[in-house]
């Protein structure tokens, strides 16, 4: 998008003088609180209780020694692939025990092959015909309770007793309502903070990582898909298709099945099995899956809203609740919605993302030339050195050209152009192949920072021309302002100025 050096500037102090963003002194107790939940969240077998397997329900409960904490589940767990498949291998043992006369093409054998272990570990009723289950395919972990006040009070301390951003009674409510929830997936999404501190994590959006650590089970955990030869009945007693059915299938339980037995099909014995299989994993895992599960951009963006939601429910005297500061639209909005994109939760939780991540790329490159020996190394030497740091640790990463020519501007004092790149952004030129007469192509080049903060705000330009895309533009520079302010900051606090 187009916008000029006066537009601009207008719309900077617009944003600071409408006092639509908190206030900068805030930021390093942000970075508190995300730095102390990443380090617990990281640490499970040091701070969190594991609380087992959670069936996927509304109004979950969880037992905690403070009493029962609520658990809002993610709702677009029910549309996975995942859910789906759970129910129709449900349906499967459910229906199949009412249908006597199924031929051997129509039965599913490598189900079958599991069926008796599967009941006895899931279903609730062992009643031949009418089946419950009991099928728990989410894992919660809660702050092991004998150290909430510890971390509390060290919480306090880092904060400065900066009562104002957050009090101890709110740092209490913040630390014994957070549950961990790890899900088998949840598709799109990575996770998902609920007002009243659900953390959701989808592990099948790291699927490569959690293989990693549980492979598939085998047999005789789970059988490999198998022929046998049909029985004499099986072979005399053939499907009466479009019937309704025999005496002892009264309710035509068949016309119900055969779909169900179709469509299992249709994903294949893999599919199934690897839903099922994450039903057997064993509690140890999902310990070492969050020792493992270094994604700090994702816990700092939701526990951002946590911290939102845990201030608001103070300030307000009331419960908590999603905070809806921002565009008076975000009130009446849901999460994926332009009127929830458009707003200042949504904005602050990913520029406390941006803070996190920034941090740690810092301190890749820092590490990396933590080898060299920079006692008698002047300032200039010093930052060629953190210069080609860069190009070592981020290679051809995106990140790589924006971090190096930021920084090298700012190395040069020229914070403003620093700002004005973020912003505007730089075009990148990609040459036609040889041999042909095709123009070359411009492309603007990547910026992780302003795709971030504008992501999903949509393609359609015309919303920035609007009073409510204006005011979010502004905010949104104002936030790269601080960003710029925030890299400067970092690179004097090790001596690189």
């Amino acid at each position: 998008m187009k916008i000029n050096e006066r537009l601009l500037k207008k719309l900077i102090k617009e944003s600071l003088t409408q006092s639509l963003l908190f206030e900068r002194a805030s930021d390093k107790q942000y970075d508190a609180v995300v730095d102390l939940l990443i380090d617990v969240i990281g640490n499970p077998k040091e701070y969190l209780h594991p609380h087992g397997r959670l069936e996927y329900k509304y109004n979950t409960s969880i037992k905690t020694s403070q009493g029962s904490t609520e658990a809002d589940l993610d709702p677009r767990y029910t549309r996975t692939k995942y859910a789906k498949i759970l129910n129709l291998v449900k349906q499967y043992f459910s229906l199949k025990r009412y249908v006597s006369n199924l031929a051997h093409g129509e039965r599913i054998y490598w189900l079958d092959d599991i069926e008796e272990d599967f009941l006895n570990r899931f279903s609730k009723s062992k009643n031949k015909k009418n089946i419950t289950f009991d099928i728990k395919p989410l894992y919660a972990f809660t702050i092991k309770s004998n150290l909430v006040n510890t971390l509390a009070l060290k919480l306090h301390k880092e904060l400065g007793g900066f009562n104002d951003f957050m009090t101890m009674s709110a740092i209490l409510m913040l630390l014994e309502n957070l549950k961990v929830v790890l899900y088998p997936t949840l598709e799109t999404a990575g996770g998902s903070m609920s007002a009243t501190g659900t953390f959701n994590i989808s592990c099948g959006y790291y699927n490569q990582m959690f293989q990693k650590i549980r492979p598939l089970p085998k047999a005789p955990d789970l059988p490999a898909p198998r022929k046998r030869k049909p029985t004499m009945m099986e072979t005399t007693v053939p499907p009466v298709p479009g019937s309704a059915g025999p005496a002892s299938d009264p309710l035509n339980m068949r016309q119900l099945l055969m779909p169900v037995i179709e469509e299992i099909n249709s994903y294949g014995y893999h599919e199934i099995m690897a839903v099922i299989s994450w039903l057997y994993t064993e509690d140890k895992t999902f310990l070492e899956y969050l020792e493992k599960f270094n994604r700090a951009s994702l816990i700092s963006h939701e526990i951002g809203h946590y911290i939102n939601a845990i201030r608001a429910a103070e300030k307000s005297g009331g419960p908590v609740h999603a905070r809806d500061s921002g565009l008076k639209d975000y009130k009446t909005a849901t999460v994926g919605t332009k009127g929830y994109q458009l707003s200042t939760e949504e904005l602050q939780a990913r520029y406390v993302e941006l803070r996190t991540k920034i941090d740690a790329d810092i301190d890749k490159i820092i590490d990396f030339n933590s080898v060299v020996d920079l006692t008698n190394k002047t300032t200039k030497e010093k930052q060629s050195i953190f210069l080609n740091g860069i190009n070592a640790v981020f290679q051809e990463a995106p990140e790589a050209d924006l971090y190096r020519e930021v920084i090298s501007l700012l190395f040069n004092e020229q914070k403003s152009k620093a700002v004005n790149l973020v912003i505007k952004g730089k075009k990148r030129t990609i040459s036609a192949p040889p041999g042909t007469n095709f123009p070359p192509t411009v492309l603007p080049a990547s910026n992780f920072i302003k795709d971030k903060l504008l992501r999903t705000a949509g393609q359609d330009e015309t919303i920035w021309q609007t009073k409510k895309g204006k005011q979010y533009l502004g905010r949104v520079y104002n936030r790269i302002v601080d960003l710029v302010d925030f890299i400067d900051d970092i690179l004097e606090d090790n001596n690189l100025k």
